[in-house]
C-alpha cells in the first residue's frame, strides 16, 4: 500500500507541475522498471532518490522548468528528507500540510513565484536544517512557530516582495 501511495503522490506532482510539457529533464518518469512493472520504478525517475527499501527520501529537481502548484499529494511522502525545487516557476501558496513531511532536513523552494504567508505549521518541521524560501512573493508576519525549528542552521528569506507589502515582518524566538 505504501508503494501505491508513493507512486500516486509522485504522479500527481508530475502532472500538476507540467512534467510532460515543461520539465527540461524528466528521464524515466512514468516508465516501468526493467522487470516491466511499477515496483520501485519511481526510484529510477530523474530527481527521485530512494533508500534500499524503495521509499522516496529525496526529490531534487532544481532549475528544471517545473510550473504550476505544489499539490498536497506530495505531502504523502512521509519519509522525504530533501525537497529541492528551487529555480522553477512554481506558484500558489505553500499548504499547512507541509508539516506532514516531519522527516524533512532540507526544504529549498527559493526562486519560484510562491505567494501568501508562510504557514504556521512549518514550525512543526523540527528536523529541518535548511529552509530556503528566498526570491518568491511571500508576505506577512513570520510565524512564531518557526522558533520550534531547533535544528535549523540555514534560513534564507530575502527578496520576498508580495503585492501588499515589502516582504516579511516579525521576530522569531527560540521557543
Amino acid at each position: 500500500k505504501e508503494e501505491q501511495i508513493q507512486i500516486f503522490a509522485l504522479v500527481a506532482f508530475y502532472i500538476a507541475t507540467n512534467g510532460p510539457a515543461s520539465w527540461e529533464k524528466n528521464d524515466a518518469w512514468l516508465e516501468l522498471n526493467d522487470a516491466g512493472d511499477v515496483k520501485h520504478a519511481e526510484c529510477s525517475w530523474h530527481g527521485v532518490f530512494c533508500n534500499k527499501e524503495g521509499r522516496v527520501l529525496e526529490i531534487i529537481l532544481p532549475n528544471n522548468g517545473l510550473s504550476g502548484e505544489l499539490v498536497d499529494e506530495i505531502f504523502l511522502l512521509d519519509k522525504l528528507r530533501h525537497l529541492d525545487l528551487q529555480g522553477n516557476s512554481l506558484s500558489g501558496t505553500v499548504s499547512p500540510d507541509i508539516s506532514q513531511l516531519n522527516n524533512l532536513v532540507q526544504l529549498k523552494l527559493s526562486s519560484n513565484v510562491f505567494q501568501g504567508t508562510i504557514p504556521t505549521d512549518i514550525g512543526h518541521l523540527t528536523n529541518l536544517e535548511i529552509l530556503w524560501l528566498f526570491d518568491n512573493a511571500f508576505t506577512g508576519a513570520l510565524p512564531s512557530e518557526m522558533g520550534l525549528m531547533n535544528s535549523l542552521i540555514d534560513l534564507s528569506l530575502e527578496e520576498n516582495y508580495g503585492s501588499k507589502s515589502d516582504g516579511f515582518f516579525g521576530i522569531i524566538t527560540n521557543q
